[in-house]
């Protein structure tokens, strides 16, 4: 395999790279002087934090990669940014209602997706981050904890009864939403059992779940979510790797098989299987981060032994030729899928570039180590 830096620098992903990294620099300059350093979100309007760890990784790639004294300065300011935020305590994760916007406490996406970012950021630029006191971080977690290896989506109160998300993978290799019951699991397990259920309403509830805490439901980017980082905890332990294969293995397998390929190599995700939203809601159906999951994903895979190396490479082209031909004319278009779907779905601030671009960061570094 030739070296990756000049055999990407000409393709697809250089074209990609060059609209998500200028982008985040118009965005960083966007940002009030008080919060200088830090990166807008183009959906909110305002700073966040999520925005400005992921965009410190992209420019600090860029360093790497390019040797780009502007980059090194924009991701040492995105760093100085975020001394300024008490991050190791939750992050928030802004939403928009008709009330207007407000936020939901202690996101463990918001946070997480961060947090993973800024330390490799620090890493690349040699910035250790050994003296950082991890109690806040273990405190913070400890508020989104249902119970032993059962979280939620956010820091909750007392006496509220959220639903544990991911972690609970069908049979056939999805990761539904929501982490699914025994039962649930034991339903799947029989679908020609389902009409049965359908004419006992209190049953079907009870063994399939409603709405989006049914094992029925769920969305590619939280599979592709869930996957990307069981591969890459796998890769964090390579004694338990083994233990890892099969589960990955499965999931990547039914992920592989929602992969269109549209001619010329070109790979297109099947978000047609997702549910079609009637009304208006927050979801990450035909959510595009989709893509630059998988992309990071691979690496990992091939490490694992769950795909080859020419399959690595017929994948990450394959992708990389979709979203340079079908999505950047759409400037960062956060969904891909049919009007009648895409008019009910409300905007996120996590759809925005810059998580996009720190997941292509990781992808292009962990490229350099691929053999073959």
């Amino acid at each position: 395999m030739p070296d990756s830096k000049s055999e990407i620098s000409d393709d697809a992903f250089s074209h990609i790279w060059m609209c998500i990294k200028d982008e985040l620099a118009s965005l960083q300059e966007k940002a009030p002087n008080e919060q200088r350093g830090q990166v807008v979100n183009p959906i909110s309007g305002a700073v966040y934090a999520q925005n400005t760890g992921a965009a410190a990784l992209v420019f600090a790639a860029d360093y790497v990669r390019t040797g780009s004294p502007d980059s090194l300065s924009r991701a040492r300011l995105a760093l100085e940014g975020l001394l300024k935020i008490n991050i190791y305590s939750g992050l928030d994760e802004p939403k928009w209602s008709r009330l207007g916007w407000h936020n939901y406490k202690g996101s463990m996406f918001a946070t997480g997706t961060l947090l993973d970012a800024l330390w490799k950021a620090q890493a690349l630029l040699q910035i250790g981050n050994d003296k950082q006191d991890f109690q806040p971080l273990l405190r913070y977690l400890e508020t989104c904890k249902i119970s032993k290896g059962l979280y939620t989506h956010d820091t909750f109160k007392p006496g509220q009864t959220p639903i544990p998300v991911q972690k609970g993978q069908r049979p056939d290799g999805l990761w539904p939403y929501t982490y699914p019951l025994p039962f649930q699991r034991m339903a799947f397990y029989f679908p020609a059992a389902w009409p049965f259920f359908g004419r006992l309403p209190i049953i079907r509830r009870y063994l399939l779940g409603a709405g989006d805490t049914s094992i029925l439901f769920g969305d590619m980017v939280h599979h592709c979510l869930v996957l990307y980082y069981l591969a890459k905890s796998a890769s964090l332990r390579p004694q338990s790797q083994g233990g890892y294969k099969h589960t990955v293995s499965k999931g990547w397998g039914w992920l592989r098989d929602h992969l269109i390929n549209v001619g010329n190599g070109e790979l297109k995700v099947d978000f047609s299987w997702e549910p079609a939203p009637t009304c208006f809601r927050y979801a990450n159906f035909s959510d595009t981060s989709t893509y630059f999951l998988i992309l990071a994903m691979l690496p990992f895979l091939v490490e694992l032994g769950v795909i080859s190396i020419a399959d690595y490479h017929k994948f990450s082209s394959g992708v990389l030729m979709h979203v340079e031909q079908c999505l950047l004319n759409a400037k960062d278009k956060p969904y891909e899928g049919p009007d009648e779907i895409l008019k009910y779905i409300l905007p996120r601030v996590g759809e925005a570039s810059a998580w996009k671009g720190a997941l292509l960061s990781e992808f292009i570094s962990n490229h350099a180590k691929i053999k073959g």
